[in-house]
Parts: structure tokens; C-alpha cells; sequence
């Protein structure tokens, strides 16, 4: 099967998650998954194929058409928040 992980730069995923009133050890967790590529990996190596969707700066109707765009190009975005934790 083919898993699409939704990703977004971690400073997104901070401004996305603050008004839920998470606590900051959450919020935190989520930021440094998104900048490890956790989910990323995780499906990469439980499905035949993975494809990677940058929603960063998308309202959820742009992501999906986004996301059905590469599903049917099988294309995927280029993602790297490595340099995150460097900042």
C-alpha cells in the first residue's frame, strides 16, 4: 500500500497546535517529530510506498487537492527540516 504523511515546518506545526492549549511537553514532542521526520520514517518502513505532502502555508481544502495531486502523479514533496534544531 502507499501511506501519504502530511508534513509542515515545525515552526507551522507550533503556530497550528498553541491554540489548542496543549501542554508545552506535547507541543514540543510534536515539533521535534515533524523536524525528525518521524512519521516520515515510520511509514517508509511499514509501506510499500510513501509520499510526502508539504502543507505548510495550505488551508486543508489546498492540502488535500495537494495530497490527491501526488497520489495520482506519484510524485512526492521534497522535505528537510533538519536544519530546525541548528537555528
Amino acid at each position: 500500500g502507499t501511506a501519504v504523511v502530511l508534513r509542515a515546518s515545525p515552526r507551522a506545526i507550533a503556530r497550528r497546535l498553541a491554540p489548542r492549549n496543549y501542554p508545552a511537553q506535547k507541543l514540543r514532542d510534536n515539533i521535534e517529530a515533524e523536524a525528525l521526520d518521524y512519521c516520515a520514517i515510520y511509514a517508509g518502513q511499514n509501506y510499500k510506498k510513501t509520499i510526502q505532502v508539504d502543507t505548510t502555508g495550505l488551508s486543508p481544502a489546498q492540502s488535500a487537492a495537494r495530497a490527491l495531486r501526488r497520489l495520482r502523479t506519484g510524485g512526492s514533496d521534497r522535505v528537510d527540516w533538519s536544519g530546525y534544531f541548528l537555528r
